[in-house]
């Protein structure tokens, strides 16, 4: 069946939302919203179908030219022909959008923030290898487009990524699977990880001696090996060239960053989203201050700052290792960082006294009894960080059902050219 779509949405994997004349609900790729296109339905459902694109009537007028070599067949970037000011736009509506849908919020959100640094802001790539190809999956398959340039990876890790794939050319080596590539502010310390199921790579010193001679920024380089192809990262590292860390800045403090410790990928929207925490924290000196989800303590230690005591939750031990080396290393004594799954560990502290609590979550969200317990803890306010609007929106219904208030939103444009959106939420205690 061939129909005529008008596109009016995108769906947070960069699909277009397309509607026929008579209402029905479309989704398919390669297009953009006001766009007007002729596609083909290959799946109908009961409330929606899938079509693919057969041809483009008449362009959005926020179409602008793509300088990506690989615009198509990468599936890296979903706005790279659409106008900046129609993306920020775009994420604004989403925001507001699903927190009417889900969490029956009518209220203003602040307009999105941005950083001059649209492109090239990456400060992480992890590259996929296969046969001579090395960068991202095209779409809706297992298969690397070969990344000749990125527009939104750093530029030093562009170069890296070129220097590598005329090295294991030159040297025949194919048992690497992915690389990530993670390079400080400024470039001043860079990590290359090769990524393989086998301990040993032939002339693995070669390749070290001629990237370290090239790029002599380059502070570590690991082995990582990984046998379980379900993970991106095994849990065995073997240096093989300088240490198993980099460091970076986010504004005065320092952090020690390991190979698969989450760390934020725009510097310069980071230091606004912090700046951004702290001014919806409004830590006063006695605060008792909770950091849930808080990896390798980065937004634990600026609230440190100003409290009087910081806890932070995290699952992940290296990052805990990080967490507590990065207290050191900036000289901050009144935190304390506690490893375990935040639903198990924080309702363990709900007679505890809680004057602030900020959450930032992967993008599943908030398991039920996290919430559950801050709502028993009873903080005056929760700063709630979140990478992905829709579940943000399922936990804020459940927080403004359970005696707390949205006050602000914002978003942040964390991620350019893609469909993705950060935000943080303020919420406070209702009758404080």
């Amino acid at each position: 069946m061939i129909v005529k779509l008008n596109i009016v949405d995108m769906t947070d994997d960069g699909r277009g939302i397309g509607k026929t004349s008579d209402g029905l609900t479309v989704f398919l790729d390669s297009c953009l919203p006001g766009d007007t296109v002729k596609a083909k339905i290959i799946r109908r459902k009961k409330n929606y179908a899938e079509a693919e694109l057969l041809e483009i009537l008449s362009h959005s007028n926020d179409r602008i030219d793509n300088n990506c070599i690989t615009p198509a067949e990468c599936g890296g970037c979903d706005f790279m022909e659409y106008s900046y000011p129609a993306q920020l736009r775009l994420k604004e509506k989403k925001v507001k959008d699903l927190l009417s849908r889900i969490s029956n919020l009518d209220i203003e959100i602040d307009d999105i923030k941005y950083s001059n640094m649209k492109y090239n802001y990456r400060n992480k790539s992890i590259l996929h290898v296969k046969n001579k190809d090395i960068g991202y999956f095209s779409k809706n398959s297992h298969n690397p487009i070969d990344m000749v340039n990125c527009l939104i990876n750093s530029r030093i890790s562009v170069e890296i990524k070129k220097e590598i794939s005329k090295l294991l050319n030159r040297y025949g080596i194919d048992n690497i699977d992915n690389i990530l590539i993670r390079n400080s502010k400024n470039d001043e310390e860079i990590m290359v990880v090769f990524i393989t199921k086998d301990k040993k790579l032939k002339n693995i010193d070669k390749i070290v001696d001629q990237l370290v001679s090239k790029f002599p920024n380059i502070k570590s380089i690991i082995l990582n090996i990984n046998k379980d192809r379900r993970r991106l990262l095994g849990k065995e590292d073997i240096v093989i060239y300088g240490r198993n860390y980099i460091n970076d800045y986010i504004k005065d403090l320092k952090f020690k960053i390991s190979p698969e410790t989450f760390f934020q990928i725009n510097p310069e929207v980071t230091e606004i989203m912090y700046d951004t925490v702290l001014k919806y924290a409004d830590i006063k000196d006695n605060d008792i201050v909770y950091d849930i989800y808080s990896g390798i303590g980065t937004i634990s230690l600026f609230l440190a700052q100003k409290a009087k005591k910081v806890y932070g939750i995290e699952v992940v031990k290296k990052s805990v290792d990080n967490a507590k080396e990065n207290a050191k290393l900036n000289n901050i004594e009144n935190v304390e960082f506690l490893m375990g799954k935040a639903e198990e560990i924080l309702p363990k502290f709900t007679n505890e006294k809680a004057d602030i609590i900020v959450i930032d979550p992967p993008r599943k969200g908030c398991e039920r009894s996290v919430l559950d317990a801050i709502v028993k803890m009873a903080p005056r306010t929760v700063v709630y960080v979140s990478c992905n609007p829709a579940t943000l929106a399922r936990d804020l219904k459940i927080m403004t059902e359970n005696n707390y208030s949205v006050e602000r939103v914002q978003p942040l444009d964390m991620f350019s050219h893609t469909v993705h959106v950060e935000n943080v939420v303020k919420l406070t205690r209702n009758n404080n």
